[in-house]
């Protein structure tokens, strides 16, 4: 609910707060300073506050399961606040979550009012302080932001923008995501980088080397960031490079369920081939004078041969078996082991050699020796991408990214709090422990599940298909029986449909065909990059959009907006060398499928279900319109759903809609 900001507590609710009981001061915020803001009082909201405080006071790892509705990220800031007030010697807590947009919301909503709230309520006697932790790349850098300025004239820049780059100088901000009247072009022409960075000799005046030292002295309460900057940090921490964050005891990490997939990519090396050749390129001496300089270009010239070498062996070494979808796993050779170590030396040796003004390289050079050593590393799994192409690329991760999770959690002396609401299936936490590496250490960990707050069986109808073929992006018969399924769901429901592939392939050919169709509705196709149909289907109100990729979880439709969710493949992992090699580790193909396979498959199904109700009153359909759902999978999948009633009926989804729905819906 939204908060009333102009009603006034009662000064009699004022209380002298006991901090040996921080149950009770948990109760007194949710049940009398929040809802005299004109909150609702949840029971399992207050329930889950304390769980997560008893966390942090007894350094123990908690993985939490909670679906949409509790009111989570307010549980979780209370605890935190709760736990801070009773510390003798506090220290800052982390939040790490996967959306920006949840990280702008802690940052600039939630935390202000509640720091209001408790203040006015004198819970608490000063403001929470926080702070929103992101990339080099989204602060301004002062050098640039001078030079650029210096050198943009009124004829090639408005006045507005050249006036909003000239006070950006003299305003102090630091985030460019807080500028305004400044181009997305302007932006990337003033911010940090990292290799300018590294050389800049003013960083005790620059902005953004000022802000970043007082981040890292613990001067916030709170530190907000994603899980790349958060594993970035345990990264340089385990590499005794410089910390990133503040020295921490207690972690929150929100949408826990994308950590292993950030730690994967936090993980992976590329080398392109173009990336040796422009290192070598623009290190090159244009006008040989000096015996250093010979000696530094042959040093440059074998780089660039072994680089070649690389690359040339590599792909004769493919297998043609292994090709998906443009990738190809490969066994790396004792000959390229060893041109590998020699170029990665090689390019060690020219980080002393570097002349002054090249030093902002050092960081991409030390990367590409790196990426050289890791893949020729004995647990590194290696493929090949645009193999036909120029830009072709080695790329590599090592094996046990489970063990590097449980690494950073294990070893890091902390407490965290893990949570999601796909973290488990059916109350069982077997799949995301070993994703996180944790198989073995059950013994070290917390659970903590609630069941969704929302009336399914009410407000929710389950429609699974028992009348179309196999799911095949090349059997024009089944593409063509889906277009004719789906048009008919959507005349069902009238509209307010949101169709989620598994594949663009598949989303394009049968978009084809629907578009082809006269509807009383507008009917949008996602496309990449693309979020001018998103708008639009938002503003239409019963419009249909067909979406894939991010749609599957994090957009939030309330609402009437989106009454009909039609899933039209079970998510299962698409095949790639990483997941082969996973599955060669099982014994069998049935362990493989019963282990992974299907619970990563519910899992996704979980994320791509809750997009159809967000909140206690929406009502809407879900639809799946893959036929294993009907038959080898059907337990499985009914189970991990929220419990409603199943149909294999469409014209139940007309009885539904017209039950739930008000007459404007129609309109």
């Amino acid at each position: 609910m939204q908060m009333n900001r102009d009603l006034k507590i009662d000064k009699d609710m004022i209380i002298n707060i006991d901090l040996k009981n921080p149950a009770e001061l948990i109760d007194y915020i949710f049940r009398k300073v929040f809802s005299s803001y004109g909150y609702n009082v949840r029971e399992n909201q207050i329930i889950l506050s304390k769980r997560i405080y008893k966390t942090l006071s007894q350094e123990e790892i908690l993985l939490s399961d909670i679906p949409v509705g509790f009111g989570k990220t307010h549980a979780y800031l209370i605890a935190i606040i709760v736990y801070q007030m009773e510390e003798e010697n506090k220290k800052t807590i982390i939040i790490s979550t996967s959306s920006k947009q949840l990280q702008d919301e802690i940052q600039n909503n939630y935390l202000p009012d509640i720091s209001k709230m408790l203040k006015t309520s004198g819970v608490i006697n000063k403001k929470i302080t926080a702070v929103l932790r992101k990339g080099k790349n989204n602060y301004i850098c002062d050098e640039r932001l001078k030079s650029y300025t210096e050198n943009v004239t009124r004829g090639n820049k408005g006045l507005k923008e050249l006036i909003a780059l000239k006070n950006l100088i003299l305003s102090g901000l630091i985030d460019l995501g807080e500028v305004e009247g400044i181009s997305p072009y302007d932006k990337r022409k003033i911010n940090v980088l990292p290799e300018l960075c590294y050389t800049c000799k003013k960083k005790k005046t620059c902005r953004y080397q000022v802000f970043l030292e007082r981040a890292k002295k613990d001067f916030y309460d709170i530190q907000i960031c994603n899980h790349n900057y958060y594993i970035a940090d345990a990264i340089n921490r385990e590499k005794n490079y410089n910390a990133l964050l503040p020295i921490h005891k207690g972690i929150i990490i929100d949408e826990a369920h994308k950590l292993p997939l950030t730690v994967l990519d936090m993980n992976k090396r590329t080398l392109v081939i173009n990336d040796i050749e422009k290192i070598v390129k623009e290190l090159s001496f244009k006008t040989i004078n000096s015996k250093k300089n010979k000696k530094f270009n042959r040093s440059l010239l074998e780089i660039n041969t072994l680089n070649k070498q690389i690359f040339n062996s590599i792909i004769i070494e493919r297998k043609e078996e292994r090709i998906y979808e443009e990738r190809i796993k490969v066994t790396i050779s004792n000959q390229t082991k060893g041109n590998l170590s020699l170029l990665s030396l090689n390019l060690k040796r020219l980080l002393n050699a570097l002349p002054d003004h090249r030093k902002k390289l050092i960081p991409v050079i030390i990367r590409l020796a790196e990426t050289a050593m890791a893949l020729k590393a004995k647990n590194s799994i290696v493929w090949i991408e645009n193999f036909n192409n120029y830009n072709k690329s080695i790329n590599c991760v090592t094996d046990d990214i489970e063990n590097k999770i449980r690494e950073i959690i294990l070893k890091s002396d902390k407490t965290f709090v893990l949570t999601s609401g796909t973290l488990a299936v059916n109350g069982d936490y077997t799949y995301f422990s070993k994703e996180i590496g944790f198989t073995k250490y059950m013994n070290k960990l917390k659970t903590f599940t609630l069941d969704s707050p929302f009336d399914y069986n009410k407000n929710s109808l389950l429609y699974i298909t028992d009348d179309l073929p196999f799911p095949s992006v090349d059997n024009e018969v089944y593409i063509k029986a889906l277009g004719l399924k789906i048009e008919e769901l959507i005349i069902k429901s009238h509209g307010h449909a949101v169709v989620l592939f598994t594949s663009y392939q598949v989303l394009g050919k049968v978009f084809n065909y629907i578009k082809e169709k006269t509807f009383p509705f507008p009917v949008k196709n996602v496309s990449k990059n693309n979020n001018q149909s998103i708008k639009e289907f938002r503003e239409c109100k019963n419009s249909v959009l067909f979406a894939t990729g991010s749609f599957w979880e994090g957009v939030d439709f309330k609402g009437d907006l989106l009454s009909h969710l039609i899933i039209v493949k079970l998510p299962f992992l698409a095949p790639d060398p990483i997941t082969e090699h996973l599955a060669e580790t099982y014994d069998s193909f049935e362990d493989f499928r019963e282990e992974i396979l299907i619970p990563r498959m519910l899992i996704k199904l979980r994320q791509g279900h809750g997009r159809a109700i967000r909140s206690e009153n929406d009502t809407a359909v879900v639809s799946i319109l893959d036929i294993r759902a009907n038959g080898f999978y059907k337990d499985q999948v009914i189970n991990a759903l929220p419990k409603c009633s199943v149909t294999n009926k469409t014209e139940d989804i007309k009885k539904f809609i017209q039950a739930k729905k008000a007459p404007e819906y129609f309109l």
